[in-house]
């Protein structure tokens, strides 16, 4: 997302809007929209996207985000391993599409770091894939 999304006040009502307009795709089995909650279930401090592999129908593509005062505590590499662990363990895919825009430098590294390989690299953005 860029940089302006989500505002660091996000409330879980407002991040309950937002999924709303994701309700069409879930209905018809295209997209699924999670919301990631504080342990406390009280604040939003994220949501995840879960999308069919852009490229080939044996795969996921995964977007998130979190909230820019959950970085200093590593929420988004949390998330990513989390989603790659339950992936490995659960779905019987091939691989996972992450694409990060191009100036979330922070997502980027983190993936970079991971060992992920690039899979299309753009102006616009980088897709990384996690292959099983």
């Amino acid at each position: 997302m860029g940089r302006d999304w989500p505002p660091a006040d996000i409330a879980e009502d407002d991040n309950r809007a937002a999924l709303e307009n994701h309700w069409a795709e879930f209905e018809n089995r295209k997209a699924y929209a999670y919301t990631v909650l504080s342990p406390d279930k009280q604040s939003c401090l994220g949501c995840v996207y879960l999308y069919p592999a852009y490229f080939n129908d044996n795969g996921l593509s995964i977007i998130f985000w979190v909230r820019a005062d959950q970085l200093p505590a590593d929420l988004d590499l949390h998330v990513i391993e989390t989603l790659v662990a339950h992936v490995r363990a659960v779905w019987p895919i091939e691989f996972i599409e992450f694409p990060i825009p191009i100036q979330n430098q922070r997502g980027i590294e983190i993936l970079k770091e991971l060992n992920f390989s690039v899979k299309v690299e753009n102006p616009r953005e980088i897709i990384f894939i996690w292959r099983r």
